[in-house]
């Protein structure tokens, strides 16, 4: 029987079996404007709104804005499904980039984690909180950086050798990047204007800065 998902719908469902897990990700498929997250036996769906929708692509642009004028390679993968069926664990972020880890060649077949490497960084924009927390999933998948969006701005959190996320200034995929400023062209982009935001940030690479702290 087809799944329902009916506007701003947050749903747990518990003691689901990780082929209905997969079942559902294959039955309501890619693009579908909401999330799912599956945890031990927990599987969480959540839709997503025009504001959610419109902040991870404000940070996205930026970012990858920032990548190419710092001349800093990097695959987007954006909200690709990572999971492992060994952990019984699997979420999708907002966006995820591969930066120094080479990432694995494009495929239309299942991203298998079990084989391929994580990605250097997951972004995930946290307006409302879900249910299950994703940070222990994350860690889980040994995704060593994950950007939180909240209250208006980015929060670099590293993967510690404990299995813990910690709060850091900087970012471990793009070490030269002054997340404070960064912040700002964020800002600027979310509450005014993205494309001003942009050309800024474009700027503000080439000035020379490249990017670093001061």
């Amino acid at each position: 029987m087809p799944i329902q998902i009916e506007p701003q719908l947050r749903s747990v469902v518990m003691d689901v079996s990780w082929d209905y897990y997969s079942r559902t990700l294959e039955e309501l498929g890619p693009s579908r404007g909401f999330r799912i997250t599956f945890d031990q036996g927990r599987m969480e769906i959540v839709t997503t709104s025009n504001m959610h929708e419109r902040i991870k692509k404000v940070i996205a642009r930026l970012l990858e804005m920032y990548a190419a004028e710092a001349d800093i390679r990097i695959v987007a993968d954006g909200t690709l499904t990572l999971r492992r069926e060994a952990l019984k664990r699997g979420l999708e972020p907002d966006e995820c980039y591969y930066v120094q880890t080479p990432a694995p060649p494009a495929s239309e077949g299942e991203f298998d984690l079990s084989i391929h490497p994580p990605p250097d960084l997951a972004i995930e924009v946290d307006i409302s909180r879900g249910s299950i927390s994703k940070m222990p999933i994350y860690s889980a998948l040994k995704v060593r950086e994950v950007w939180r969006y909240k209250v208006g701005r980015l929060v670099p959190m590293h993967l510690n050798n404990s299995g813990d996320y910690v709060v850091a200034k900087g970012s471990l995929a793009f070490p030269t990047l002054d997340m404070g400023q960064f912040n700002k062209f964020v800002k600027l982009a979310v509450e005014e204007d993205v494309h001003e935001a942009i050309k800024a940030l474009r700027k503000w690479v080439r000035s020379g800065v490249k990017g670093r702290g001061k």
